[in-house]
């Protein structure tokens, strides 16, 4: 008996989903006719009849003889009860496969499913228990916290002539060339590392809303990426993730400036020679 590969499996789900659609969606057939033609056909040409050719199942295994060429395996339905749907791209395929099932068999219309398509936007949030909290608030706790930022941004850097990730993304895309997204790799170590050294931080209980909303977002541009990395794997999980990843890219910018200007407002003024002093600007008003 053929091994059932998940991969087909998916792609037969989404087929027979799109099969199903269309049969439902497609207006029962008419037929019109015209009085007049039939009125000067008749009594000249006889109506032919259409006879069909018999469909021939030699060996009797419910495949048509002419169909007994494309068969490449068999498939064992009990290995469907077992089947594990792989990421965003399967599950969908299974969703479609069975309300399309559930849709011929009760008579009801062919619906869209409920699927974890939206969960998939969705990203654990890391919260107070996540992270180490000071009670130190101090010009000189606070000076430090925001040197140690900047220095974890300098210490997890994107090697140089590293392209945009979307440019990564496209020029793999285009190229169908699984190979081209590898240099998403350095991109996402990156934020892995600055994720890492975050979280090891000791945060002044002034500044942990501000640190909660950078951890967050470096780990939402990190699962994008990722996203990114195994689009040929799972293509519907990339495009979830590409939708959000402006947003998520703008909400960094944010969170930088949040935490900066807040430190500010505390009466942090950075020299050129620290590391804050280096990444970022304050312009007064």
């Amino acid at each position: 008996m053929g091994k059932l590969s998940p991969k087909i499996l998916g792609a037969t789900a989404v087929g027979l989903a799109l099969v199903g659609g269309a049969f439902w969606l497609a207006p029962q057939e008419t037929k019109v006719t015209n009085a007049a033609s039939e009125n000067e056909a008749s009594g000249q040409i006889e109506a032919s009849l259409r006879t069909f050719i018999p469909v021939g199942d030699q060996d009797q295994n419910s495949v048509p003889d002419w169909q007994e060429s494309f068969a490449t395996a068999d498939i064992n339905l009990d290995e469907l009860e077992d089947y594990e749907p792989q990421g965003e791209t399967g599950r969908l395929a299974t969703e479609l496969g069975q309300s399309l099932i559930t849709s011929l068999q009760s008579g009801a219309p062919f619906s869209m499913p409920a699927t974890s398509l939206r969960e998939a936007m969705l990203d654990e949030q890391f919260d107070r228990t996540d992270i180490l909290i000071a009670s130190d608030n101090s010009q000189n706790a606070l000076r430090a916290y925001g040197n140690r930022v900047a220095e974890i941004a300098f210490n997890n850097p994107i090697p140089a002539g590293t392209e945009n990730e979307l440019i990564i993304l496209r020029t793999a895309l285009t190229a169908s060339s699984e190979e081209a997204l590898s240099e998403l790799d350095p991109i996402i170590a990156s934020y892995e590392g600055m994720l890492e050294d975050l979280l090891q931080t000791p945060v002044p209980d002034s500044l942990v809303r501000e640190h909660l909303s950078l951890l967050n977002v470096y780990q939402a541009l990190r699962v994008n990426l990722t996203a990114f990395r195994g689009v040929f794997d799972d293509a519907l999980l990339s495009m979830i993730r590409f939708r959000r990843y402006p947003s998520d890219a703008e909400a960094l910018q944010l969170a930088l400036s949040n935490l900066y200007l807040r430190l500010n407002d505390a009466g942090i003024k950075w020299q050129d020679s620290e590391p804050a002093g280096q990444l970022i600007e304050i312009r007064p008003e």
